[in-house]
């Protein structure tokens, strides 16, 4: 494979350090590493998630252009038109005076949503009145399967459309997204806050290098890692 050979132009989009300890972990066979990188060299433009990630890249493949989007292309017509819902007739349900928020992610993240369990659970006996839910493959947390009909699952969508409908059709007052600041997690894109986003769905979000690039008017709240609870239970305060 080399689109250059061709004489066509690719671009990959790319949010993950090729050599990272974290990645080679779960994905590192040799084989697959050295892929990686085949493909990077061999495409015209890197499309990468963070400056961050961007330098990464540079020092360890023979590669020299670069761009940093933030996120993939094709979330911007989500987060700049509200008219995405509209065209395939998604509404919200009408849901009762329960205060819901959620986490929306894969199983790839339990560390992130185990580290703030606590401050869920305190929220939850703290405020009778809320509930909490997840939405993908991660995991309900152990610590708060005891508030019985007040946490509740969703299980993934696989079809990206239906999922984003679903997603927005959950009507949560607001969103987490707890982020370990590592050498990994650096590299991500934001595309957890994206989404929330476009669903109208305020984000709480680690203040890390991933989602503090956007503001408090831009519907997301940063959160250092004692502050969950504290910011949790200012987010149900504005509801």
């Amino acid at each position: 494979f080399s689109s250059r050979r061709r004489h066509t132009r690719s671009l990959c989009d790319w949010s993950s350090d090729v050599c990272s300890s974290d990645l080679q972990n779960t994905h590192g066979k040799v084989e697959v590493v050295t892929a990686r990188k085949y493909l990077l060299e061999n495409v015209n433009l890197v499309w990468t998630s963070t400056f961050y990630l961007q330098e990464r890249l540079s020092q360890q493949i023979s590669q020299t252009n670069f761009i940093c989007g933030g996120y993939p292309p094709y979330l911007e017509s989500l987060i700049a038109s509200r008219k995405f819902f509209s065209q395939f007739n998604f509404t919200r349900n009408q849901q009762s005076k329960k205060i819901i928020f959620g986490y929306m992610g894969s199983k790839g993240h339990q560390k992130d949503l185990e580290k703030i369990a606590p401050s869920i659970k305190a929220i939850l006996q703290h405020f009778p009145q809320t509930h909490f839910q997840t939405f993908g493959t991660i995991m309900m947390p152990d610590e708060l399967k005891s508030f019985g009909d007040r946490i509740s699952s969703h299980k993934v969508i696989s079809n990206y459309r239906k999922f984003l409908g679903y997603l927005y059709n959950l009507d949560w007052k607001f969103g987490l997204a707890p982020l370990e600041n590592t050498e990994f997690n650096r590299c991500k894109t934001p595309v957890k806050y994206l989404e929330y986003t476009a669903c109208n769905i305020p984000t709480l979000a680690s203040n890390v290098v991933v989602y503090n690039q956007f503001h408090d008017n831009q519907e997301i709240m940063l959160v250092e890692d004692d502050q969950w609870y504290n910011k949790i239970q200012i987010g149900r305060a504005h509801v």
